[in-house]
């Protein structure tokens, strides 16, 4: 393989699956033997496409997700079934963009939607797709510079792998609610911030080799271990979007407040930098997250 760039171990430590990105491949590892697993004879790996540069284990369903940023595309795979106990595609799934030429505001200079990273509620219901955009000219009133990133998420049904809401699949992370209720540091129906220059470049994405010195999420996703809440870092934004997934969630039915909505973005916390319009110290660009108990 070409670039390993990220692995995950099967729940029953027997396995273990390894995401190559030059070559674009999902390799299987049998821990027992160290060794890797073939479907077939010659048949080792799996394509992902080139670029392909992060792997999601959820347990629950046994699935792997693997996000391919330069292609915009999401793999669903069992972690089990195929020959040799390996993995099985179940989908190939285009992440949707948020804002195109059709939208409105209009977005004409907005570039393909960059999917980063994955995560699934453990209650099995429905999984979240962390991505971005690069729009220049920017269709936001609220950002003054020429280009900005527009941060994202997609929800997708677990069971029938389907967008969860056919109306609105993607949701922008930085506006406020309609109903005024959201809390943030950024001003009512903004969708976009200007591009932080250690977040990544403006142009479109191409699939670059991992390397020590460059950011290697500029959103990323992860889930409350009580199915409840789903957080996404905003690296250009200096902040982590709160959704609430409760509204019609196995854990907390009829709550009264409809599933999946942005409940407040949290500033990151200060770091060294240009001070921001207000006077505070910059916000650090949070890049990775993991869930506690």
């Amino acid at each position: 393989g070409m670039t390993p760039v990220w692995m995950v171990a099967r729940n029953d430590s027997q396995k273990v699956y390894v995401v190559t990105q030059s070559d674009g491949l999902l390799w299987t590892i049998d821990t027992a033997s160290d060794s890797v697993v073939c479907s077939a004879p010659g048949v080792c790996s799996q394509s992902v496409g080139v670029g392909a540069n992060f792997i999601f284990y959820d347990s629950n369903l046994g699935r792997l997700y693997v996000t391919n940023p330069a292609t915009g595309t999401l793999y669903v795979f069992s972690d089990t079934g195929g020959a040799n106990d390996t993995p099985i595609l179940l989908a190939t799934l285009s992440i949707p963009a948020g804002y195109s030429a059709t939208t409105t505001p209009a977005c004409t200079g907005c570039q393909p939607v960059v999917p980063m990273s994955v995560t699934a509620l453990a209650d099995g219901s429905r999984f979240y797709v962390a991505s971005y955009q690069i729009a220049s000219p920017c269709p936001d009133p609220n950002v003054t510079t020429s280009a900005c990133v527009i941060p994202e998420v997609t929800i997708y049904n677990a069971s029938s792998l389907a967008l969860q809401y056919p109306s609105t699949p993607v949701m922008t992370l930085l506006a406020w609610s309609p109903s005024g209720t959201t809390q943030g540091p950024f001003a009512q129906g903004q969708f976009a911030v200007a591009p932080s220059t250690v977040c990544g470049a403006t142009t479109p994405y191409t699939p670059t080799a991992y390397t020590p010195t460059s950011t290697r999420f500029r959103t990323f996703v992860t889930s409350s271990v009580d199915s409840s809440h789903v957080y996404v870092s905003m690296c250009d934004a200096g902040a982590i979007a709160d959704i609430n997934t409760t509204g019609n969630n196995q854990n907390n039915p009829g709550s009264g407040e409809p599933a999946d909505t942005l409940v407040t973005d949290l500033p990151a916390p200060f770091g060294s930098g240009t001070a921001q319009k207000n006077g505070e110290p910059a916000n650090q660009s949070p890049i990775f997250m993991l869930s506690g108990q």
